[in-house]
């Protein structure tokens, strides 16, 4: 390809990037006398969709005169591939910037403010880009350390009133940074944009996408799941500035600002920063999370999934959070919790259940005997006996509470190797069982749901008890 001639007049000398709709080359055009970017499909990516979108983006992009679009000089076709002539943009793309974690607070405002701008210009001219993301924005810092942030890119821009060129269901672009709308194969606007640029400016305070894991389980999340805000995970910035982020990444793309409203936004909180404010670096570092008293909402019937995720959030971040979901039989509670358990199940959050059946005092603690059994269950096998948490110091008391529990080998063989405990105080028995489910949380992340706590008379003073001790973990109980 080196030394190749496009269209007779370009001279390639050399490679700068690859793309999902070909490779982009440094060039030389020797009649104006200037170095260029020349985008090259060749041959074997051309179908009938790739070349209209192609001529799409040229057409599209020689339209527009912003200095924050990457602007078109020329376009055309050379034997069998098509190419798009761009200027030679300075800098390095955002990935770089945040892979290197050396933004500021006043970086990220500026490339907020100025990509926002690009969008502002894009979507009057009926432009959505569709492909927001850090590798699409270049940043460049000037002489006098201002940055320069320019959108490139627009190969997946369409115009708002045209057909769609891509088929329901197709996947593109990069999955991180889709909005809702794309996951389910709606239609697309202005707001998508915006989604994804709160996702890149999320990015830019934390140091990660909203949403992360398997590709199916950041799909799912990001139509279903509430982000967690930056605040709470240690984030040093106000809360403005995270009502504003977080506005962009609305489920709801009616709730999100316009391109507009988010740069002239944005223009008003860098003026009222101060010159050291500008100066610190945000992205998050691991800071510790603020210890708040156990919480013990009664949730409503409108707003049972946010609310649950809400605590499910704080709970991840370290402080213990108890939900009691009330309701007449029917009104939807279980399908709830079912939600709840899809998105603990795709944070890669384990899940355990217990049911409480209590007749006439019958059978105490039942609930709580199931959520023991379902743990050892399930227990991943892999795992060395050096990773496993030690049950050996509550394993007697365990089998002599819960006799079921005998019939497994670890609590079995470590009981056997104990004195029988005799006590049968309350306080001992709470103890125990909360102790248990804290060996079986093992400080990561846990869910504990518990269904039917009106016939556990005995077992919600336990329950008291049982959250008041998980309270540093990272637990999330929710009882119906």
């Amino acid at each position: 390809m080196l030394g190749q001639r496009f269209s007779e007049r370009y001279e390639i000398v050399g490679e700068l990037g690859r793309g999902g709709m070909g490779v982009v080359y440094r060039a030389q055009d020797p009649l104006l006398h200037r170095e260029v970017a020349l985008k090259v499909i060749p041959p074997d990516q051309l179908n009938q969709e790739t070349e209209q979108r192609f001529q799409q983006e040229a057409r599209l992009v020689a339209q527009m005169d912003h200095p924050a679009i990457v602007p078109v000089f020329d376009f055309g076709r050379h034997e069998s591939s098509l190419f798009l002539v761009m200027p030679v943009v300075s800098g390095k793309s955002l990935r770089y910037y945040l892979e290197e974690r050396s933004l500021k607070l006043g970086d990220t405002l500026e490339i907020g403010i100025q990509a926002a701008q690009a969008l502002e210009y894009s979507h009057a001219q009926g432009v959505v880009h569709r492909d927001i993301k850090p590798e699409n924005i270049m940043v460049a810092r000037e002489e006098d350390g201002r940055l320069r942030v320019r959108v490139m890119d627009f190969g997946l821009a369409r115009v708002t009133t045209t057909t769609k060129l891509t088929k329901t269901g197709m996947f593109m672009g990069t999955m991180a940074y889709f909005s809702p709308e794309q996951v389910v194969a709606k239609e697309v606007s202005a707001a998508t944009d915006i989604y994804a640029l709160g996702t890149v400016l999320y990015e830019s305070v934390v140091g990660q996408t909203p949403f992360s894991g398997e590709l199916q389980s950041v799909l799912y999340r990001i139509v279903h799941e509430l982000p967690q805000s930056p605040r709470s995970l240690g984030v040093e910035i106000d809360v403005e500035l995270e009502e504003v982020i977080l506005s962009c990444l609305a489920k709801d793309p009616e709730e999100r600002p316009s391109a507009s409203k988010l740069a002239k936004t944005f223009r008003g909180y860098r003026s009222r920063l101060h010159d050291s404010a500008r100066d610190a670096s945000v992205m998050l570092s691991g800071a510790a999370h603020a210890q708040r008293p156990v919480l013990a909402p009664f949730v409503g019937r409108e707003k049972e999934l946010t609310e649950l995720q809400h605590r499910l959030n704080a709970a991840v971040g370290g402080e213990c959070q108890l939900v009691v979901v009330g309701g007449e039989a029917g009104i939807g509670k279980t399908r709830i919790l079912d939600e709840l358990e899809n998105l603990a199940r795709a944070r890669d959050i384990r899940v355990l259940h217990g049911r409480f059946v209590e007749q006439d005092r019958s059978f105490p603690y039942q609930g709580f005997c199931e959520v023991i059994q379902e743990y050892f269950g399930r227990r991943h096998t892999g795992s060395s006996a050096s990773e496993l948490p030690d049950f050996s110091d509550v394993a007697a008391e365990l089998a002599a509470l819960f006799p079921m529990l005998a019939e497994i080998g670890e609590i079995r063989a470590a009981a056997q190797a104990a004195e029988t405990p005799g006590s049968d105080d309350r306080t001992r028995i709470f103890e125990v069982i909360a102790r248990t489910i804290t060996r079986a949380g093992a400080g990561r992340p846990l869910v504990v749901l518990l269904e039917d706590l009106h016939e556990a008379d005995v077992s919600v003073e336990a329950l008291q008890y049982i959250v008041r001790r998980l309270g540093p973990t990272p637990t999330l109980v929710v009882g119906t």
